[in-house]
């Protein structure tokens, strides 16, 4: 899986060398979203879902019209229940391919690329349960998203997404993918 990955960012990045002159230049941007939690407790097989608020910034650079690199920071929000609260934070990097539609004010977008998320659990106190791992563990892994661009101007963007990081607490057997839905606002330079 990882080589196929490679190898379509690879290829993506070669298809980009030739119009590197057409390129849209740096960007930032920030967003907010909701994060889905769909955890799976390994050792009971018990899947339990939870929401959080989710923020991010991000920064990239667009090659030509249809490929960007980006890096981004975010944090995932927080994941609680009777007994537990799970915090993630992490950063990642990813090629984004672009595809415009029609005129081109609006765009289609995937990006695939490694993200490392923290994972921060903390333990309610009267709760009975005990910590089975250590309370902050850090999972790195492909991580995933889509979405669609609408260009007000040439310089200011919304972005519309569903990203899927990487996501568990070892110790306490849990892990999964993490989607969040987002809204971005980007700033071209």
């Amino acid at each position: 899986m990882f080589k196929r990955i490679a190898f379509a960012f690879l290829f993506s990045a070669a298809l980009a060398q030739n119009a590197m002159a057409a390129g849209d230049g740096a960007y930032i941007g920030g967003g907010l979203g909701i994060g889905i939690a769909v955890l799976k407790n390994t050792s009971t097989g018990v899947t339990s879902t939870y929401t959080s608020s989710a923020s991010r910034f991000l920064g990239g650079y667009q090659f030509n019209k249809n490929f960007a690199l980006e890096a981004e920071v975010f944090d995932l929000g927080k994941f609680s229940d009777s007994s537990r609260d799970v915090k993630g934070n992490g950063y990642g990097v990813a090629g984004v391919g672009i595809l415009p539609l029609g005129s081109g004010t609006f765009s289609l977008y995937w990006k695939v690329g490694l993200s490392s998320v923290t994972a921060n659990s903390t333990i309610k106190p009267g709760s009975g349960v005990v910590l089975q791992g250590p309370a902050s563990q850090t999972k790195s892994g492909v991580a995933l998203g889509f979405g669609m661009n609408y260009d007000f101007t040439p310089k200011a963007t919304l972005r519309v997404s569903l990203d899927a990081y990487p996501f568990g607490v070892e110790g306490d057997y849990i892990s999964g993918m993490l989607p969040v839905w987002g809204v971005s606002g980007i700033f071209h330079f």
